[in-house]
C-alpha cells in the first residue's frame, strides 16, 4: 500500500511566508492592495502574483541573499521526513509559493530530494521578475498551483494521500 503526504510549503513547513517576506523587502508598490483584493475573494492567487510580478524587482542573487537570510524550517519537520522514509511514505510538496525560495530553502536544509510543485519565477533583464504557474487548472481559474489537482493526478500512484498544510 504505497501512501504519500502532501505537504503546504509557506506556513507549514517554512514557520512563515517567505512569499509576504519577500514582497515586504523587495516590493515597489502597493502589494498591500493586491494581498487585500485577494484576502476578500476579489481576485485568485494567480491574478495575485500576476499583480505582484510587476512591482517585486530584484536581481537574483540579492534576492537569493535575503532567502538564504530567512532559511529557517519547523524543527519537527526534518524529523517527519525521516520517519516517512523509514516507513516508506513518500512526501512532495504542494505550493502556491514560488520556486525560488523553496528550492534554495530545501537545499540549505539537505532536503532538495523533495519534489515540489510551485509556481515558477523568472529573472528577466534589469531586475524585473516574471511569474509562470506550469501547476494551473483551468477549470478552477483561480489559484497558480491548483492542489486539488495535484491531489487528483497523486491518486493514480498512491493508494492514500495525506495532505498537511493551511492551503
Amino acid at each position: 500500500m504505497k501512501k504519500l503526504v502532501l505537504c503546504d510549503f509557506d506556513g507549514t513547513i517554512s514557520p512563515w511566508d517567505i512569499g509576504y517576506l519577500l514582497l515586504n523587502h523587495f516590493s515597489q508598490g502597493d502589494w498591500e492592495s493586491i494581498d487585500r483584493d485577494f484576502s476578500e475573494g476579489k481576485i485568485g492567487s494567480k491574478e495575485a502574483y500576476i499583480r505582484v510580478s510587476k512591482i517585486l524587482k530584484g536581481k537574483k542573487e540579492p534576492i537569493l541573499t535575503f532567502i538564504r537570510g530567512h532559511s529557517n524550517i519547523d524543527p519537527h519537520f526534518v524529523a517527519f521526513y525521516r520517519y516517512c522514509n523509514e516507513n516508506n511514505i513518500d512526501i512532495k510538496i504542494v505550493s502556491d509559493g514560488l520556486d525560488i525560495y523553496i528550492k534554495t530553502i530545501l537545499e540549505i536544509n539537505k532536503l532538495s530530494q523533495i519534489h515540489f510543485y510551485s509556481n515558477l519565477t523568472n529573472f528577466i533583464e534589469g531586475d524585473g521578475i516574471s511569474i509562470s504557474f506550469p501547476y494551473f487548472n483551468e477549470d478552477c481559474g483561480l489559484c497558480g498551483t491548483c492542489k486539488k489537482s495535484l491531489v487528483q493526478i497523486q491518486r493514480e500512484s498512491y493508494e492514500k494521500i495525506f495532505y498537511v498544510g493551511n492551503g
